[in-house]
């Protein structure tokens, strides 16, 4: 007889069975027995061969053996090795589970040759739940006459739970801020959350705090309802549950793990020392902080001493309370290098809770503060000579009086004054020359380090405009010489030497709505007769002068000072011509310079000449 004979592997997944499944399909796949074809590739057909039984006589039954042994262990969290002994002259295998001991179910055929199998987990709503322990056993099978003769069950496994150990949840907590910690875990496959559970104490009770989609959370409140606090440390735990119609199943808890808050760090932003021995350090603003400490160091990896904002006031610490963003150093010593840290606190029932300190930033090394000149002390007493006064610096145990003919550049020291004192009463300085001057400050005049920056320049002139012990009268008959010196007793025997300069004055029209210029009327002025044709000239080039297309407009004008924009001296006479559009910088201005200077007038003065009125005195070229 002829009969077609298949052997044939049915895999059935082990359903939701594995806390934390990944994919549905079984990781160790039986490959099916090769089925013999013909030629055509037609499926052969196995000749076999029938004992014959006299009579009534029946074949009888095969003995089939009992698998000596079977085990189960977990490969990962999700799968369960399974394997057994063969047994001999066996046809195949049926393996059946059970769940918590409710009774074993047939779930897997396996032909002869298949002895173990990797059960993977997988999330089956239909057969089996999650969280379960499971239980396997095996027997074999042989095929005889179209029947299946069944030998006895293996000895059942020990129950076996697919999930992580607590060691396996990789759990982890991180302050966030002063109110809240950050917790993060494993995540798991095929779960519907997982609940976060909290105790005041490691071994304590555990309760549900709150339930989440994701593998992480911030905790903000403990199961009271308050926010967390710096004095307090809080114990987690973490689970994974699975609702599967209505039902909920969970998973094993995690180990438990300590979290507190904490505030966060400040970070410098600002350190300086610009020109002075006093650090300006500024740092970010901390959330929740009661104060900061400030900390300085001479080492770059020492944290130092605490400087401001301390517990106790000492010689270094000078303030216990630091709740500005902003310490102003002024106990540094000059020429020193300095590391700066912060750290801000927050109190809680007089106890203090402290953050990080900030990295380090740049060092700052400080600088001998600067002085100033005191412009009204700084003259010229008598020929030759200049006195010079400026600020008195802390820390400074002297100076160098420095000057050049170059305000930016070309300085040299010409006196050291040391000893306390601020002023030098004798710089040499011959008549009509002019000098800049700076003041540089020393701690240890033999280290530059200790020296401050230079302070800002001021120019000396030693020439005869400068004696302020003289009066007017005095000044200019020294100045100008008695053929150049006149003091009239009456305003009409001034005049006579004197000479009036006209000019179109514009102004704008108030009968316009925009503002335009348009010539008002002529207007003059007194010179005197001496420079009365220069000054003429000057005034007529300007207004004949276009500049784009647009004439200069003198605007104003009046006696020595034309109350203008550009001023220039000329041997004591003053100048000053206040011209539309005729700004620094631009056209206008250039070419009222360029006529200016044609004619002598291209010192910018700095000495205003006075005006007597009740001498009526004019001085000037005559």
């Amino acid at each position: 007889m002829r009969k077609k004979v298949l052997q044939s592997v049915t895999p059935i997944l082990l359903s939701a069975a594995l806390l934390f499944a990944g994919s549905v399909s079984v990781l160790a796949e039986q490959a099916e027995p090769e089925i013999p074809v013909d030629a055509t590739g037609a499926v052969a057909e196995e000749e076999l061969t029938a004992e014959t039984v006299s009579g009534n006589e029946t074949k009888p039954a095969p003995t089939v053996g009992k698998p000596a042994t079977i085990a189960a262990s977990l490969t990962d969290e999700k799968t369960i090795k399974l394997t057994w002994s063969a047994v001999t002259g066996a046809s195949g295998y049926e393996v059946y589970s059970n769940t918590n001991d409710k009774g074993f179910t047939q779930l897997w055929t396996f032909d002869a040759s298949v002895t173990s199998m990797d059960v993977l987990a997988t999330f089956d709503k239909k057969t089996l739940n999650i969280a379960s322990a499971y239980s396997f056993k095996v027997r074999a099978f042989i095929k005889q006459d179209g029947k299946d003769y069944f030998g006895d069950f293996s000895d059942a496994t020990a129950a076996i739970k697919p999930t992580r150990s607590e060691t396996e949840w990789l759990f982890a907590a991180q302050p966030k801020d002063y109110q809240s910690v950050t917790l993060s875990w494993k995540p798991a496959s095929g779960v519907s959350g997982y609940k976060v559970l909290m105790a005041t104490s490691k071994n304590g009770k555990y309760s549900v705090l709150k339930t989440v989609k994701g593998p992480g959370t911030v905790i903000k409140k403990d199961l009271s309802g308050k926010a967390l606090s710096l004095a307090k440390t809080y114990y987690f735990k973490v689970q994974a549950y699975v609702n599967d119609n209505g039902k909920e199943y969970l998973s094993g808890q995690s180990a438990a793990i300590k979290a507190k808050t904490k505030l966060a760090k400040p970070e410098i932003n600002y350190l300086s020392a610009n020109a002075s021995d006093l650090v300006t350090v500024k740092w970010t603003k901390v959330k929740g902080a009661t104060g900061y400490e400030v900390y300085r160091s001479k080492k770059k990896k020492k944290v130092g001493t605490v400087i401001a904002g301390g517990k106790k006031v000492t010689a270094q610490n000078t303030i216990k309370k630091l709740t500005k963003r902003k310490y102003v150093d002024k106990e540094g010593v000059p020429g020193q290098k300095y590391w700066y840290r912060v750290r801000a606190y927050k109190t809680i029932n007089g106890k203090r809770y402290y953050s990080d300190y900030d990295l380090w930033p740049t060092s700052a090394s400080t600088v001998l503060a600067s002085t100033n000149f005191v412009p009204a002390n700084c003259i010229c007493e008598k020929p030759n000579f200049v006195k010079l006064n400026w600020t008195e610096v802390k820390h400074a145990k002297g100076y160098f009086i420095q000057r050049s003919t170059n305000q930016n550049s070309g300085y040299t020291t010409v006196a050291t004054v040391e000893g306390g004192n601020n002023t030098a009463t004798e710089i040499n300085q011959p008549n009509g020359t002019k000098y800049y001057y700076q003041i540089v400050c020393f701690n240890d005049k033999s280290k530059k380090k200790s020296w401050s920056y230079p302070c800002d320049p001021i120019l000396m002139t030693s020439n005869y405009y400068c004696y302020p012990s003289e009066n007017y009268q005095e000044r200019c008959m020294r100045v100008f010489g008695q053929d150049h010196y006149y003091a009239y007793g009456t305003k009409a025997e001034a005049d006579t030497r004197m000479a009036d300069v006209t000019f179109e004055k514009w102004s704008v029209d108030p009968k316009k709505t925009d503002a335009g210029y348009t010539v008002k009327k002529a207007a003059s002025f007194k010179v005197n007769k001496k420079v009365q044709p220069t000054v003429q000239q000057i005034i007529n080039e300007i207004q004949a002068t276009q500049i784009q297309g647009a004439a200069l407009k003198i605007e104003d004008a009046s006696g020595y000072n034309f109350e203008s924009k550009y001023q220039e001296e000329k041997e004591g006479v003053t100048v000053t011509v206040k011209v539309v559009g005729a700004t620094p910088g631009t056209l206008a201005y250039s070419a009222v310079a360029d006529i200016m200077a044609k004619y002598g007038y291209n010192k910018v003065s700095t000495y205003a000449q006075e005006y007597d009125p009740y001498r009526y005195v004019y001085v000037g070229l005559h």
